[in-house]
């Protein structure tokens, strides 16, 4: 999926353009708790140097471990992570995996279902009563 970037210019690379948007995001969201406005080119001012480097390294690692739309939609619905290191950040990924693979199964499982199961039987009323018109059949032989 293509991210809009605010700072970067898109690589090509997916996944680099990924990280890139997810350490925009965490950026910006530093630079607003910090009361400072990013500039372009901002990870050249020594000042963010050091912090960009790790966020950049981080994102690159939990693209690694999780999938694409799972680490953007986890920093998405975190509005107050301006860090993608934290041990909470991670277990949170985790938690969003598992659910994500457990809807994966959840639906895997219902089209492999055969369609017996899916398909109820007839409703019997007993004793050779139709279910239309609740007379039996030698009743409605007059």
């Amino acid at each position: 999926m293509d991210y809009p970037l605010q700072y970067h210019k898109a690589s090509g690379s997916k996944k680099n353009d990924t990280a890139n948007y997810i350490v925009e995001l965490v950026s910006k969201r530093k630079a607003k708790s910090d009361g400072i406005l990013l500039e372009p080119n901002y990870w050249r001012d020594a000042v963010w140097q050091k912090y960009y480097r790790e966020q950049k390294q981080a994102a690159h690692t939990l693209l690694g471990l999780f999938e694409e739309s799972v680490v953007v939609s986890t920093i998405l619905g975190m509005k107050t992570v301006w860090s993608l290191r934290p041990k909470f950040v991670r277990e949170r990924m985790v938690e969003a995996a598992s659910l994500k693979d457990k809807k994966k199964e959840t639906i895997k499982n219902q089209i492999n279902k055969p369609i017996q199961e899916t398909i109820k039987p007839k409703e019997q009323t007993g004793k050779g009563r139709s279910r239309f018109n609740g007379k039996s059949k030698k009743e409605g032989d007059d």
